[in-house]
């Protein structure tokens, strides 16, 4: 359509011909401003393609300026760009088309909306191309482009799911061996009870009580592993059920849920799996002892743990001045690391947490202790504390860690105890050592 771009006065037109065609082929239009000639054999026709511009690129509402090299974590929502032909003769009639490459299957004509938002790009590289037609309808094919990148979580990788398959398959084949190691070696634990058995009476008793204690223990055994480990198990099945299903219907957030979920189930079976060898280890003093303060040891097990403390806003206080020790340093920082870490799982709701570690100089020999104000014990349980895999708290923990505590104080000579007023009194673990520096 003529207009005034093409010489016309008015783009409205008066008349029933609208036009009239003169003898030397020149138009002759009645506008309402006045009568306008055009000569069609000289209308200017314009060669000149429009540049193009992308002139604004956010990412989740953040303006991102640079252009090169746009490598983006994951997470990332939302995509908004503007862009712009370039002319000064007629814009208003330059049109506009882009498309995203790795994500548009076709060219869009942008419309009179100079700008686009993208939401929810699966991680991928893409690059937005964008070119321009002048009011003539010249086109600037090469137009611009804009490359980026859109890294993906780890779990959206494949080799995710390979290692997690990969994992469990270990897990399955380490445990398989190591019940076998275990059975092993109770069968060898067994032969020598019943040979001692048979050599005196008194050791035939003895050697029985050993034998009904080790059997409960290898019966709880069973049970903690075929149930703590068996449902961690069926837990990542189906969530790698759900998982699935969300990533074939585009459901990340979704998929992203569930991938937590089989990461948070793994490392419960990872922790359960690493006490149960650590208990299986501890028995004797491994590395050669040395003099080191108990103040000193407190407080490199309490960096061990600084973050669930910092977590929870408890107070540790550790004496300053503790007794100086010959000791496995290794496992007297497990066991302070053990009796910090459960004193803060157990604290409770109590407002305003607080840990105290310290020594008591009693009936002529050193008492260390780690003392909290949280949940508290119930006094019929106090005997059970130390017992392995007895939870007092329900479900929380493995039931391993006060275990290992009592085994390494008694490689070390020792002896353990916990004392506490009951429920919602706080508790206070207690430990001797056989050598104690003066």
């Amino acid at each position: 359509m003529l207009d005034e771009y093409d010489g016309m006065i008015s783009r409205d037109c008066t008349g029933a011909a609208h036009f009239l065609e003169a003898s030397d082929g020149k138009l002759w239009f009645p506008t309402l401003g006045g009568i306008a000639v055009i000569d069609p054999m000289n209308l200017a026709v314009n060669e000149i393609a429009p540049p193009v511009a992308i002139s604004r690129f956010q990412v989740d509402r953040e303006p991102v300026f640079s252009r090169q090299n746009l490598d983006f974590a994951p997470g990332k929502k939302r995509f908004a760009f503007e862009f712009a032909g370039l002319s000064f003769l007629a814009p208003e009639k330059v049109r506009i088309r882009f498309r995203l490459e790795g994500f548009d299957e076709a060219w869009i004509d942008a419309g009179a909306d100079r700008s686009v938002d993208y939401t929810n790009l699966p991680p991928d590289a893409y690059a937005l191309r964008v070119i321009a037609a002048n009011n003539d309808g010249v086109w600037n094919r090469e137009g611009t482009t804009l490359r980026f990148r859109l890294r993906p979580y780890f779990y959206q990788r494949p080799v995710f799911y390979v290692v997690l398959v990969a994992f469990v398959a270990l897990a399955l084949r380490g445990l398989h061996r190591w019940r076998l190691r275990t059975v092993r070696q109770r069968n060898l634990e067994l032969e020598r009870i019943i040979a001692e058995l048979e050599r005196t009476q008194k050791e035939r008793q003895q050697l029985f009580r050993q034998l009904e204690s080790a059997a409960a223990e290898m019966e709880r055994f069973v049970y903690t592993v075929s149930h703590d480990l068996k449902s961690p198990l069926i837990s990542i099945k189906g969530f790698l059920g759900y998982l699935r299903k969300d990533m074939a219907a585009d459901q990340w957030d979704r998929a992203a849920g569930d991938a937590d979920h089989i990461e948070k189930t793994a490392d419960k079976m990872r922790r359960l799996v690493d006490e149960l060898l650590e208990l299986s280890r501890v028995g004797r003093v491994v590395s050669h002892p040395t003099e080191v303060s108990m103040s000193q040891l407190a407080a490199e097990a309490a960096e061990l743990v600084a973050g669930r403390i910092a977590e929870r806003g408890v107070e540790l206080v550790i004496e300053p001045d503790m007794p100086v020790v010959l000791v496995d340093r290794q496992r007297l920082v497990q066991v302070f690391q053990n009796l910090i870490d459960n004193a803060v799982k157990f604290m409770g709701h109590e407002r305003a947490p607080r840990i105290e570690v310290g020594c008591r100089r009693r009936a002529g020999e050193e008492r260390f202790f780690v003392r909290d104000n949280g949940r508290g014990i119930d006094p019929g349980d106090l005997e059970k504390a130390f017992e392995i895999f007895k939870r007092l708290h329900g479900g929380e923990g493995t039931g391993i860690g006060l275990a290992i505590v009592e085994r390494i104080i008694e490689a070390h000579g020792g002896r353990t105890w916990a004392e506490s007023e009951g429920k919602g009194h706080g508790a206070t673990f207690w430990f001797t050592l056989g050598l104690v520096k003066k």
